[in-house]
């Protein structure tokens, strides 16, 4: 078992147990709304895997490493963090394809970069969600004040990178 594994499930039995130990029915609850919410990931999970691995399929080998590759640099930086916000969906969605992407050669750097650029920019939250309820105003404000975050983020972990030496 991993230790992020044995983390977790210390963490599910100290929180059940303190959830036990306030409410007779927390731990029926609980255990309600994660059947509920495992059926959700038992049907996307999956998918999200074999999407990431169409992908890196269909990408061909060498343009993966030009594009996103430990060697690709500042531009690989940019493309990553421009593909990044154009991820569709959630972290389970995301998360399968930037593995895949990692698998298939992609840099640390870059990979930063592109899940930085999901989480900031995300434009498929921004046309659904944010166009609709804040406005342009607030859009334009938010996509120029954060624009820098996403390939920032991917230098900062190529220079720790040089810094810090991990297995």
């Amino acid at each position: 078992m991993t230790a992020s594994a044995v983390f977790v499930w210390g963490l599910v039995l100290i929180l059940g147990s303190i959830a036990m130990r306030r409410s007779r029915g927390a731990l029926g609850k609980a255990f309600q709304f994660s059947v509920s919410q495992g059926r959700v990931l038992l049907l996307r999970m999956p998918l999200a895997i074999l999407l990431g691995a169409f992908i890196v399929e269909i990408v061909p080998q060498e343009m993966m490493h030009s594009a996103m590759g430990e060697d690709s640099g500042l531009g690989g930086i940019l493309f990553a963090s421009l593909a990044g916000a154009l991820l569709p969906g959630g972290p389970f969605v995301s998360f399968p394809i930037a593995v895949a992407f990692y698998k298939a050669g992609a840099g640390a750097p870059q990979l930063m970069a592109l899940l930085t650029g999901w989480s900031i920019w995300a434009f498929h939250r921004t046309l659904n969600f944010e166009f609709p309820m804040m406005g342009t105003r607030f859009i334009t404000l938010r996509m120029t004040s954060s624009f820098l975050f996403p390939p920032f983020a991917g230098l900062a972990c190529l220079v720790a990178m040089n810094w810090i030496k991990l297995p």
